[in-house]
């Protein structure tokens, strides 16, 4: 695996731990400062909406559209099941791994 593969990993992982934590929708603005104060990753707007496109698409987060340009995250039971280490996803860093 690539630094850069190790990083969007890394980047998935904090997301679905950060979302777990907050136990509730939280919007992409607030998710992403959450996911700055909890790791080193400093992810853009667009890149961490990638990332969260990526996920849902694996039925990890559930997106909903607020406003014209902002969505809200909500974590699924799966990506819970990730975030926590009780299944494995390539793509996405298991806990505890630096």
């Amino acid at each position: 695996m690539t630094y850069s593969e190790r990083h969007v990993a890394d980047l998935r992982l904090t997301t679905l731990q950060v979302l777990a934590a907050a136990g509730v929708e939280t919007p992409v603005p607030i998710l992403r400062a959450a996911v700055e104060e909890a790791s080193p990753h400093r992810p853009g707007a667009g890149r961490l909406r990638q990332e969260l496109s990526w996920l849902a698409e694996r039925g990890l987060v559930a997106l909903r559209a607020v406003g014209a340009s902002v969505a809200a995250a909500t974590i699924a039971e799966r990506g819970e099941d990730v975030a926590l280490g009780r299944e494995r996803l390539a793509g996405v860093a298991p806990p505890g791994t630096d």
